[in-house]
């Protein structure tokens, strides 16, 4: 996160494994949000693993990184 602090511009590649000349590239500035109540952590879990999240640590923060596209780029299948 320090670096993201430091110089918020991010970019994200994403490539189809089957065809590795696919892909999609999203070039923006990163956000960083607080996770008040781990409410997005929570949601995921529910949604994705079917069961509530385990007791916290203590002292976990978490956060979300939001992404603000500028430019997206994408070669289809």
């Amino acid at each position: 996160m320090r670096n993201l602090r430091r110089d918020p511009r991010i970019s994200i590649s994403v490539y189809d494994l089957a065809n590795p000349h696919t892909y999609v590239e999203i070039r923006g500035t990163a956000e960083i949000v607080p996770d008040e109540g781990k409410l997005l952590l929570r949601e995921l879990w529910r949604k994705y693993l079917g069961v509530d999240l385990p007791a916290a640590k203590n002292g976990e923060d978490r956060v979300i990184i939001r992404v603000v596209p500028r430019k997206i780029v994408g070669v289809p299948a």
